[in-house]
């Protein structure tokens, strides 16, 4: 996947990913997402993995992605989160 590279290195030094992780769906797949969170708390963007892991967001995120703590949510959430923010 080709993302726009994020210019803004402030931003990227002081927000946050963590990884959020839903029981799979019926055919197996996965249902995790990487939540890029800015410092204020506001979400900026939702990252379906989707089975690419942590090249599922921009590469300037992908050490952040190494390091996300892990949440388990429900798969209503998960679906919404994605519906709201990717």
């Amino acid at each position: 996947m080709n993302f726009a590279p994020i210019e803004n290195k402030q931003l990227i030094e002081t927000s946050s990913l963590l990884k959020l992780i839903a029981n799979n769906d019926i055919n197996g797949n996965e249902q995790h997402i990487y939540l890029h969170i800015a410092n204020t708390g506001r979400i900026l963007k939702a990252y379906d993995v989707a089975n690419r892991g942590v090249y599922s967001v921009p590469l300037e995120l992908k050490n952040k992605a190494i390091n996300a703590s892990c949440i388990s949510i429900s798969t209503k959430e998960y679906k919404r989160i994605l519906k709201e923010y990717e």
